[in-house]
């Protein structure tokens, strides 16, 4: 199904690009969210009405996003969950937990899909992980996996402790 892009997508084009994709993925996702409209003749023509206004939006939620990945670029997230005494986890954190944490810790609407998860979460410790909050815009948020917050806030006096070391080591 050839698709008008209305944003931005990652993979996909930029803003009017006229892009064939799978039915199913048009259907379910691109056209309930308002990312694209079908490239009809006349749906082209509305495209090319509004593709001022918006190129406008998208320079607005580009500028917003930065902010927002500002505030959060590098922050700690903790989440407490049950685990073994070998420390994995009953069960993994998904990109879900992550977004609802990190969204109750920073005000920011933050959806399961904007999560990068590179390496599956299944045993307590600190993890990086990344969040699309635009096209362009990415941030990266660390991830505290502990069994209890007395163990978390020691996690994370430890992290302290060590960039505390190595901002010595580099003024020295």
């Amino acid at each position: 199904m050839e698709v008008i892009l209305l944003e931005k997508i990652s993979g996909l084009g930029e803003i009017g690009s006229v892009v064939r994709v799978k039915k199913g993925f048009a259907k379910n996702y691109l056209i309930p969210r308002k990312k694209v409209l079908r490239a009809t003749a006349q749906n082209k023509e509305i495209f090319e009405q509004q593709k001022a206004l918006l190129n406008q939006q998208n320079l607005e939620k580009r500028a917003a996003a930065e902010l927002n990945a500002r505030n959060i670029n590098n922050k700690v997230v903790s989440i407490i969950r049950q685990a073994g005494e070998d420390g994995r986890l009953y069960g993994s954190v998904t990109a879900r937990n992550i977004a609802k944490a990190i969204s109750s810790a920073s005000g920011l609407s933050i959806y399961d899909e904007m999560i990068i998860i590179n390496k599956k979460i299944k045993e307590i410790g600190l993890y990086e992980v990344s969040i699309n909050l635009h096209a362009d815009v990415h941030s990266n948020i660390k991830v505290n996996v502990a069994r209890s917050e007395q163990e978390a806030e020691a996690a994370l006096k430890a992290l302290e402790a060590k960039v505390q070391v190595n901002k010595e080591e580099v003024k020295s």
